[in-house]
């Protein structure tokens, strides 16, 4: 067993935040390879994200890392969205167990209780 720390971006005080990946290997050679599946993903920023992490723990870390950069009024509309219609459906589910088909079933319930507006028509193509 092996476990590999990873520095993600500093927090508040400048201080690193660390990730930590435990990888189960026979090899020290695919400990490697998920070392370096780990940085390449870093790279291209895409997060990295500890195995306990809630939908609402990671919605109001980045409305506080990303979207509070936005202008005022994004910001605001960001926060109405996570804290009121993400976050109560979706914010009890940790981020990994998070599977397309629950987003799937919350974008259909959601759709089902929107009347839709009478202004608008919808074309079928």
């Amino acid at each position: 067993m092996v476990t590999a720390s990873l520095h993600r971006e500093k927090d508040a005080n400048g201080k690193p935040v660390r990730y930590y990946e435990t990888v189960h290997c026979h090899r020290k050679s695919d400990a490697q390879i998920k070392l370096s599946t780990l940085l390449v993903s870093k790279e291209k920023g895409i997060p990295m994200i500890s195995s306990h992490v809630t939908v609402a723990e990671y919605i109001r870390s980045w409305l506080e890392s990303y979207a509070k950069s936005k202008a005022s009024h994004t910001y605001e509309a960001y926060t109405n969205i996570g804290e009121n219609h993400l976050i109560p459906a979706l914010g009890h589910f940790q981020l990994k167990q998070l599977k397309p088909e629950i987003i799937s079933r919350y974008y259909a319930n959601t759709c089902q209780k929107l009347s839709p507006e009478p202004s608008i028509s919808i074309i079928e193509c």
